[in-house]
Order: structure tokens, then C-alpha cells, then sequence
């Protein structure tokens, strides 16, 4: 959600903001976008990406490491987050929050640094039936 924010009255006001299918993106293409920039938003000594999920595996959409080591586990949603979603973060962070820095670098070292071509978007409704677009970051602490 995004709002805008008046300091003077203490006051905020929801703003509506673009949906990902606006851009011709989807879920994956989001993805993609993130995972080809992340490096240019957050430079590699505050973030350091680790992994782009892989189709039909049990793996958060982005995974990165901090400087002193804490991960970060991001899910994006293309439509509005609901409580399942927060329960799928926290299960990759059971998961993967039991990784040691080995497993983690294996993660690493075979994740695909190129970026990839995408299908069309896929149209998701909320239940007011419109596409809608959200993401959700989880920090672990090991």
C-alpha cells in the first residue's frame, strides 16, 4: 500500500498505484526486473543478491545476504498480499534460514546471472476483480 503522508496535518491519504500488468509485467517478469537491478538499487555491500527462484520449486522469488550476514527472503505477489502470503515467506525462512554460508554460496554459484526471457503476463484478480500488485521482504537472523 502505498500512501501519501502530510506532515503539517498528520494526516494520510491511500494514493493508487500502477499494477504491474500496466507495465506488461507479471509476477516472473517482476522477478526479473528485481533481480537484474537489485545490485544498481541496493549495492552489493548493503544487499547482496543471492538467488532468482526457479520454476516449480519451493523457493522464495529473491534471496539475498546482508554485510553482516542476515538474510532476506522477498516473495512479490502480483495481486493485493493476503495472510497466506506472510505464511509463505515465513515457511522459506524456516527453510532456508537453517542454511549455513555453504549451502548458501552453492545457492549462489548456480544461479543464472543473465537475464531471461518471460512469458506474456498472466492476469490476476483481487475479489474486487481487478489485477492488483504487492511484495513482501522477510529478514531472517541466523
Amino acid at each position: 500500500m502505498l500512501l501519501d503522508i502530510d506532515l503539517g496535518t498528520r494526516g494520510a491519504t491511500r494514493r493508487t498505484g500502477s499494477r504491474l500488468g500496466d507495465f506488461g509485467l507479471d509476477e516472473r517478469g517482476f522477478q526479473e526486473v528485481l533481480f537484474n537491478s537489485l545490485d544498481r538499487l541496493l549495492p552489493d555491500e548493503q544487499l547482496l543478491l543471492i538467488m532468482q527462484s526457479r520454476h516449480w520449486r519451493e523457493e522464495p522469488d529473491l534471496l539475498a545476504l546482508d554485510a553482516e550476514g542476515r538474510l532476506y527472503i522477498f516473495e512479490l505477489k502480483a495481486w493485493e498480499a493476503r495472510e497466506e502470503n506472510l505464511l509463505q515467506a515465513l515457511r522459506y525462512g524456516q527453510i532456508f534460514g537453517q542454511y549455513d554460508y555453504d549451502q548458501l554460496a552453492a545457492l549462489y554459484r548456480h544461479a543464472p546471472r543473465e537475464a531471461k526471457t518471460y512469458a506474456p503476463p498472466m492476469r490476476r484478480t483481487s475479489a474486487s476483480g481487478s489485477p492488483t500488485s504487492s511484495s513482501t521482504a522477510t529478514k531472517c537472523s541466523s
